[in-house]
């Protein structure tokens, strides 16, 4: 089948060479796949993170908002106070609005706030 001493030697070096390589590049291939999929999860949790983060204060801001216009009271004071929360005119209830609206900078203003007028529900 060979020819020569040198032609038989030169066959099993040769196949060597591409079994090792073939190897190589397959372990490659793997680790790298691996390398991908680890990232990209970390990178998923990375972002679902963040996004609660700001759900939150954004949902903690509203909260404020919502206190500053129609403040929560515990179930023993809640009929002293009614009266005193309830806002009797509407010109009332938009002066809570309005001091709802200014308590954040005009990036995050979460309250809106129809313009006032004194004879809306007349």
């Amino acid at each position: 089948m060979f020819k020569s001493p040198h032609s038989a030697l030169l066959a099993p070096i040769i196949g060597v060479v591409v079994l090792v390589t073939a190897s190589m590049s397959a372990l490659s291939f793997h680790t790298g796949l691996k390398a991908v999929d680890q990232l990209s999860e970390q990178l998923l949790l990375d972002i679902s993170n963040r996004v609660a983060q700001a759900t939150t204060r954004c949902l903690a801001a509203l909260s404020v908002a919502h206190n500053a216009v129609a403040p929560t009271l515990s179930q023993g004071a809640l009929d002293q106070q009614l009266a005193s929360l309830a806002p009797v005119t509407l010109l009332g209830a938009g002066q809570r609005v309005w001091i709802a609206r200014n308590l954040f900078d005009e990036g995050r203003a979460n309250v809106y706030s129809a313009p006032a007028t004194a004879n809306l529900f007349v």
